[in-house]
């Protein structure tokens, strides 16, 4: 059976939809705890967005010389060995997707909830509506994904009309004027703290999803071309878009009014357009955060669906409707994500798959300088400068990683314990259900 691709610009709206969501619409609050001049949260996102830009030049090259579905499964597999290949996999399933979804999802019900609820309701509502959305999404992709990409692309234009309307905010009066004042010495002071550091955690969570398009390179149309400019076009806007975003939170909302808060998209909308139409903006917001669970569950289906087609016990996950989805799989990790929301904290989650992630995309980074030494590499894509991004993404990652298990070590230590779990399963699944050599 035939059925359509996607072109490159429904890829390209996956990888800003997979990005631009429950990160930027939460973190700022948490990172003006330890971090209050303005220039430097500005100048925590640039290289938050050089991070994920450098390894979107990596996996971009990588991604181009393996095309197939499944990510750094794929990746590490065919790079190292097909136990770190499987464990990734498994570890993308459980952190990098099912966890995120879940943390999209309870957000969507955070902002609705906040929105159209008092107080004291909103804490009741969410849940069942993180529960609704999550159930939606699921259904959406249980059809071709020519269909859910064309919805992709839809709420993904939602999201970039909503980030341009706060653009808005630099029509008014400067809410923090100390806060923008140019110190030098602050802003270089703060850039080798260890508080710049695990402030990076947050943002490198914001920016997770770069690599989206390379869990679905078998189903993008001319994979060899449009892999390596969906991933790299999506990452640069995003970057940008992100940079502007938060400039405009802190120009318009008092410092004090956003810190430690999750809702600062809504309370700077409220001090951008008023309690009313603020109010407008929170439930828009509440619409654009469904791009990013549903690019997310467009993607981790696929992940688990491609472990399916080498391990024989697992084939069940590749099992395919009459729309070629991944049923079995796309109903695998709307459960999974269902017991995150209903049993998890988001704040604790949002370390635990920042930690746990950094640590796969860098093993991944680092597999390119293997590719590069191998004789008959021909890859379809170089990236420019070779090794800086590749290096520029791996040392400033292991940066993020020693000063965030120095802060959580209880979280490193889970991290580490899932990935154990993975390798277990791994061996199981060896024992019992030798990889096919087809």
């Amino acid at each position: 059976m035939t059925f359509q691709k996607i072109d490159k610009w429904t890829a390209t709206a996956v990888v800003v939809a997979n990005m631009v969501g429950t990160g930027v619409f939460t973190s700022l609050g948490f990172q003006l705890l330890n971090i209050n001049n303005a220039w430097s949260i500005v100048l925590l996102w640039i290289v938050g967005g050089i991070i994920a830009l450098s390894g979107a030049f990596t996996y971009a090259e990588i991604g181009s010389y393996f095309i197939k579905n499944g990510g750094e499964y794929v990746y590490l597999n065919r790079l190292f060995h097909p136990a770190l290949g499987f464990i990734a996999g498994f570890v993308s399933i459980i952190v990098g997707f099912a966890a995120p979804i879940a943390a999209a999802c309870v957000a969507f019900g955070k902002y609705l909830s906040y929105t159209l609820f008092s107080s004291s309701e909103s804490y009741t509502y969410s849940s069942w509506l993180a529960i609704f959305v999550l159930t939606l999404i699921s259904s959406v992709h249980l059809l071709n994904i020519k269909v859910a990409g064309n919805f992709q692309k839809v709420v993904t234009l939602l999201k970039i009309v909503i980030m341009i309307l706060f653009g808005w905010a630099f029509m008014k009066n400067n809410a923090n004027p100390a806060a923008f004042e140019w110190d030098i010495k602050t802003i270089a002071n703060t850039l080798v703290s260890p508080a710049f550091a695990v402030s990076l955690i947050y943002v490198s969570y914001a920016y997770s999803g770069w690599n989206a398009a390379a869990y679905i390179a078998d189903e993008i149309e001319k994979p060899e071309k449009n892999l390596a400019l969906s991933i790299i076009i999506g990452t640069f806007i995003v970057l940008i878009f992100y940079v502007l975003l938060n400039l405009s939170f802190l120009y318009s909302t008092p410092i004090q009014e956003l810190k430690g808060n999750v809702e600062v998209g809504i309370i700077s909308a409220h001090f951008i357009f008023g309690q009313q139409i603020g109010n407008i903006i929170g439930l828009l917001i509440s619409i654009l955060l469904i791009s990013t669970i549903s690019s997310m569950m467009m993607a981790a289906p696929r992940v688990l669906a491609s472990i399916g087609e080498d391990f024989q016990i697992l084939s069940v996950f590749n099992q395919r409707n009459k729309y070629q989805s991944p049923y079995v799989s796309v109903l695998f990790i709307y459960c999974i994500a269902m017991l995150m929301i209903l049993s998890s904290s988001f704040q604790w989650l949002i370390n635990y798959i920042g930690i746990t992630l950094i640590i796969f995309t860098t093993i991944t980074a680092l597999g390119i300088f293997i590719l590069r030494k191998r004789k008959d590499y021909l890859p379809i894509f170089k990236m420019p400068f070779y090794p800086l991004p590749a290096l520029i993404f791996i040392v400033l990652n292991g940066w993020i990683l020693v000063y965030m298990s120095l802060k959580e070590f209880s979280v490193l230590i889970f991290s580490l314990m899932t990935i154990f779990v993975g390798w277990m399963v791994y061996l199981w699944i060896q024992y019992f259900s030798p990889k096919r050599n087809d």
